[in-house]
């Protein structure tokens, strides 16, 4: 019998062997290593929770608020060697892998728990959600290193950059802490962004990362495998070389300035109607002041004022809205506006974060507002992408009880349709909070105004990091920010209350960034960028083939193997 259908056969009388028949390596834990001479995958497979915690780590490390974004090209070394291990034999390595996981995820995520009591519960649930993709690249990795023979420097990028594309698409979508997020700080790494998106760099990254495990683990002999890694870093950086300048206007020749207010209010949540009025008070003369004071027109002339998001006390009424009270808020609107510029000869036009109601319908939108010099909303954007546990409960419209047990209410109604607001000469395409984490909504709005005539020439992304207190999680909503800029080849404005407000060009060079929850006026002179990506055109279709391939081999896989199986000769 051969040794390939005897190690598929558990016969009596047999014991655990490696590849090679005459090697005998003993189990700990119920893992068997793949290759004699393969030291970390003797350890992983010997030491799977050891080796799990220690991926979350380094990755953990590679990301705000420690920030060693060298690091990230070498953080996915343990789950790879665990990959490499030859087969478990019991189900309790693959508990402890998804363990390491969820410890991750947890620490990555903590920040949602901040705000209110309630949320604690949206924080366990979205962990658990997390948790299951470093197993499933362990699992996918496998399928396709054990089963179909793929060399690891294929199959290791090729499971994770797949995984990250499939998080950032289910549940509404979570592009947090991808791989190629962290490498937001160092602009000539970011310019491959623009051919295949955040993904194609994480792919490249992850091809390195192989390349050097192999390399060192096969005691500095596979020199075909180091020679695939290098050639992956020679790409990332003579691309960002002939490239990072490329799409910009020459400097002076096309810029817009613009003003940003930063606030700095922490969310609150109060069920008590006098202390709800307290917040709203605090929060009207806290913007009124900042501009008012902090703000000279007789000096200074901004083509457009930007506020973030829902930071403009009076709700907009939407046009269709015909009951009587509804003229009580336009009334409002328009005098807040006049105190807002009053001794104001030629107040400029403003972008404003705000709330729009529909009485006539009951909706209720997050939305960015242009408002003219003459207090008129002019033109309107609604937020499309609602954060879950934070704009909308799942179920919340099946079971209305939800509406009175979560501090959001019933929640927000989504927009349809992405728009572009012209501003003199010039369109700015609007984003509310988290909808510039996720790279094809963005890529999507761009390119569905260009259909129509409405391209963008800057993108602004207002938003309330209110909620997070100063946390790591206002660096990588501006990682996110910086690569959604360079995927685009658009120039980024973010305005945010307690920052990180930030002006980045088409390159992903922050020219400018707020203090961390802290008052700020922005001045920004917007470099302009001319020309569109690759990735607009090409979009993710090399990634969903990656993921057809993937899809295909799990459908094919040896029953068993890769999960839970032993190898065994006679004896």
């Amino acid at each position: 019998m051969s040794p390939r259908r005897l190690a598929r056969s558990p016969v009596p009388g047999t014991r655990c062997a490696l590849f090679e028949l005459d090697t005998i390596v003993s189990m700990d834990q119920g893992n068997i290593p793949t290759r004699p001479g393969n030291w970390l995958s003797i350890t992983a497979g010997r030491f799977p929770l050891a080796t799990s915690l220690a991926g979350a780590v380094l990755l953990l490390c590679s990301f705000p608020p420690v920030g060693f974004a060298w690091l990230a090209w070498l953080a996915l070394i343990p789950w790879l060697a665990l990959i490499e291990v030859d087969q478990f034999r019991t189900a309790r390595p693959w508990a402890r892998i998804w363990f390491g996981g969820l410890v991750f995820w947890a620490a990555e995520v903590y920040y949602i728990s901040i705000p209110h009591w309630l949320l604690w519960f949206a924080w366990i649930a979205l962990s658990f959600y997390l948790s299951v993709y470093p197993l499933v690249f362990v699992w996918i990795g496998r399928i396709l290193v054990h089963d179909h023979r793929v060399p690891l420097v294929i199959a290791g990028p090729l499971a994770f950059t797949v995984l990250e594309w499939v998080r950032a698409h289910l549940m509404s979508g979570f592009g947090f802490s991808m791989l190629a997020n962290s490498q937001y700080q160092h602009p000539l790494v970011l310019q491959i962004c623009d051919l295949a998106g955040a993904y194609g760099l994480t792919w490249l990254m992850a091809t390195a990362t192989v390349a050097a495990m192999i390399f060192v683990t096969r005691r500095f002999r596979a020199w075909r495998t180091l020679l695939t890694g290098a050639a992956a870093v020679l790409v990332v950086a003579c691309y960002g070389i002939f490239t990072k300048d490329t799409y910009m206007v020459s400097p002076g020749a096309a810029e817009i300035n613009l003003l940003v207010v930063q606030g700095s209010i922490d969310t609150r949540f109060s069920e008590d109607e006098e202390e709800q009025a307290e917040i709203a008070r605090e929060m009207f003369e806290h913007y009124l002041d900042l501009q008012r004071n902090g703000w000279d027109p007789e000096q200074e002339h901004p083509d457009l004022i930007i506020w973030p998001e829902g930071k403009y006390p009076i709700r907009d009424v939407l046009p269709q809205s015909d009951k009587s009270r509804d003229d009580k808020y336009r009334s409002q609107f328009l005098a807040f506006h006049r105190m807002l510029y009053e001794g104001v000869d030629q107040p400029p036009p403003m972008i404003a974060g705000g709330s729009s109601v529909d009485s006539a319908s009951g909706d209720f939108f997050n939305s960015a507002l242009l408002i003219n010099r003459d207090g008129d909303v002019i033109d309107r954007y609604f937020k499309i992408h609602r954060v879950i546990f934070g704009e909308y409960v799942p179920l919340q419209e099946w079971f209305p009880a939800l509406d009175r047990l979560t501090p959001i209410g019933k929640g927000l109604t989504p927009g349809r349709s992405a728009t572009s607001f012209l501003v003199g000469e010039y369109r700015f395409s609007p984003s509310i909070c988290f909808e510039s984490v996720v790279s094809h909504l963005i890529r999507d709005s761009v390119n569905e105004l260009a259909s129509i005539g409405r391209e963008p020439d800057v993108l602004v992304n207002i938003t309330d990091d209110g909620w997070f207190y100063g946390t790591a999680v206002l660096d990588h909503h501006l990682a996110c920010n910086v690569v959604r800029a360079v995927e685009n080849r658009k120039p980024m404005v973010v305005a945010a209350n307690t920052g990180l407000s930030a002006l980045i060009d088409a390159s992903g060079r922050i020219h400018a960034v707020g203090p961390r929850r802290d008052t700020a006026l922005l001045w920004m002179a917007v470099p302009l960028a001319r020309g569109a990506s690759p990735y607009r055109t090409i979009a993710e279709w090399p990634i969903i083939v990656m993921t057809a391939f993937c899809v295909f081999a799990i459908l094919t896989r040896r029953r068993g193997r890769g999960w839970i199986g032993i190898h065994v000769v006679s004896t």
